[in-house]
């Protein structure tokens, strides 16, 4: 399953360009530092889930395109500063 994000995204009074594509295996852990796109990637895929099973977030980040390729897969998203 192929996750790609691109756009431009504002956060607190910074402007951050995105742009960010893995491959992503059976298992996957996203591991690095705070604003490298860790939770906006499981974001995607989680709203990503939804469309395809009728669970999941909507996806509200404007300026930013989330694509997931097919593939079946389980999303756990986990944010502990939200």
């Amino acid at each position: 399953m192929k996750i790609t994000l691109r756009g431009r995204l504002q956060y607190g009074d910074k402007d951050l360009d995105v742009d960010i594509s893995f491959e992503a295996e059976p298992t996957t852990a996203l591991i690095g530092p705070n604003l490298t796109g860790k939770s906006l990637a499981l974001q995607c895929i989680h709203r990503d889930a939804k469309e395809r099973y009728g669970r999941g977030l909507e996806w509200d980040i404007e300026g930013v395109n989330c694509e997931v390729s097919e593939g079946g897969y389980v999303s756990i998203y986990l944010d502990v500063y939200r």
